[in-house]
């Protein structure tokens, strides 16, 4: 079982999933049925973004790897950077606003 897959199966807070390089979600939480995320970014300054934490996603465990993975063939469309350090504390201060 290759990265993705092994974090597509058991995600971790801070996991950072991007399309070559482009934000897609960012693990805020996950239990053994669910998976919360962030999706929506917001401009923070001319060229700088971050994730908007007032729109955070519960999927199901199921629902988050069928919206990662390919519907065809095996495999995930995007990569993850697992729990990097910057976007795990981002996920610790997140959860603990909502």
């Amino acid at each position: 079982m290759n990265l993705n897959e092994q974090h597509l199966h058991n995600p971790q807070a801070g996991d950072y999933w991007h399309d070559r390089f482009c934000p897609v979600c960012l693990v805020i939480d996950s239990g053994k049925f669910f998976v919360a995320i962030l999706e929506k970014k917001k401009d923070v300054g001319t060229n700088y973004w971050t994730w908007d934490t007032s729109e955070m996603t519960t999927l199901s465990k199921a629902d988050f790897i069928n919206k990662l993975s390919y519907k065809t063939i095996p495999g995930t469309w995007a990569n993850v950077v697992p729990e990097w350090k910057h976007w795990k504390e981002f996920a610790k201060e997140a959860e603990n606003e909502s």
